[in-house]
């Protein structure tokens, strides 16, 4: 083992076979941004649903 200066920080070590640290948080940037769209496209979703199942108890569609 080696000792490093303060100043270093010490980098955590990556197990063979898995990915750096730095790529799993972008993947998990990019689902988190995944999730946000289908979150609002399952509220525009909702909203339309809503509107057309009132206009149908209205009796206009």
């Amino acid at each position: 083992m080696t000792v490093r200066p303060s100043s270093q920080p010490e980098t955590p070590q990556v197990p063979a076979g898995r990915p750096p640290l730095d790529v799993v948080a972008d993947e998990a940037r990019r689902v988190v941004e995944l999730l946000d769209r289908l979150e609002a496209e399952l509220g525009a979703t909702t909203r339309a649903l809503d509107a057309y199942a009132e206009r149908l108890r209205d009796g206009e569609a």
